[in-house]
């Protein structure tokens, strides 16, 4: 089998619904890409590193089949093929009228053709609490880009897995001018007992600074099984 310089590397496709961010309860088709730029200790989807090239075209057609509203780019990182990416962005784009999410860790500043707002990015800066170093995790002037560029359309999830995390937060916010209502607070949690024992004292957090809370859906009915 040939490939082409536009070929993505695919993990899995699936069908389910959106679980986190200003989307969450949308019927959605999710293809995680392979790769990441970041190791965190809390990540639940460390086998995002396999898996097979595929065409743009041969994607496309794969989640066209669910007729989906709502098509999310997941990973790992997904800009770390942001040029192809863009070809399957083209592609879902002219043979359908569903959204695109762009799952991303904010450590990778996307391509100028991706913030035209014909797609939306769930922007999720890695704290302290993720195990990694200040320098891979933390990329200030790509934050700060996603909440200058008028017309990307950003929001921003932050993974907290203990009430010290807000000071933290809060910096991040303050030193990038992070508006209130693009920002979402998630409990940190791999099974349906740690996202519910953490979500109480993280709404109350949200009710404290004036930001949205994001449950983690797919965990509170799936826990960590595969392709929920």
């Amino acid at each position: 089998m040939t490939t082409s310089a536009k070929d993505i590397k695919v993990n899995e496709i699936f069908y389910s619904i959106q679980g986190e961010g200003p989307l969450t309860g949308t019927p959605s088709v999710f293809v995680r890409l392979s790769g990441c730029t970041l190791n965190c200790q809390f990540c639940d989807s460390k086998y995002h590193v396999d898996g097979k090239m595929m065409s743009p075209k041969d994607i496309a057609d794969e989640v066209l089949s669910y007729r989906p509203k709502n098509v999310v780019l997941t990973g790992g990182e997904p800009l770390l093929q942001q040029k192809k990416i863009k070809h399957l962005r083209d592609e879902l784009m002219f043979r359908s009228s569903a959204h695109i999410e762009i799952e991303t860790n904010g450590t990778i500043a996307p391509l100028i053709c991706l913030t035209d707002g014909t797609v939306s990015f769930n922007v999720s800066p890695k704290l302290t609490n993720s195990g990694m170093s200040f320098e891979r995790r933390y990329k200030g002037d790509i934050l700060q880009y996603y909440v200058k560029n008028k017309d990307c359309q950003a929001n921003f999830k932050f993974v907290v897995a203990s009430p010290k995390d807000i000071s933290e937060i809060t910096t991040i916010v303050s030193l990038n001018k992070i508006p209130n209502d693009k920002i979402y607070l998630m409990p940190e949690g791999a099974t349906r007992e740690e996202v519910i024992d953490k979500s109480k004292w993280v709404i109350g957090l949200c009710k404290t600074h004036g930001w949205k809370f994001s449950s983690r859906l797919h965990v509170l009915l799936w826990s960590d099984e595969r392709g929920k």
